[in-house]
């Protein structure tokens, strides 16, 4: 699964988790600051996310992903707007 960031290739798919990920992903950019950008990350999380389902024979992996795909836009769109607002 080319693409798919590691953490959804290192962690049970029971476990993903949005939080978690953005957890993972500060850690292992920690000394590379530029790619630490709130933009980046949520961009990686949505390709991966949808990687993950056109890739996966999985089932409920795909069920997983498409769940963590509809939290992510809806708060996605959240922070967006909120930051329109600032």
């Amino acid at each position: 699964m080319i693409g798919i960031q590691s953490y959804f290739t290192e962690t049970d798919f029971t476990k993903w988790d949005i939080v978690d990920f953005h957890r993972s992903w500060i850690e292992k950019h920690k000394d590379r600051p530029e790619k630490l950008a709130y933009k980046i990350a949520a961009d990686k999380l949505t390709r991966s996310l949808r990687d993950i389902v056109n890739s996966s024979s999985d089932v409920d992996a795909v069920r997983k992903a498409l769940s963590l795909q509809e939290k992510a836009n809806t708060k996605a769109s959240i922070f967006s707007c909120a930051n329109a607002m600032l």
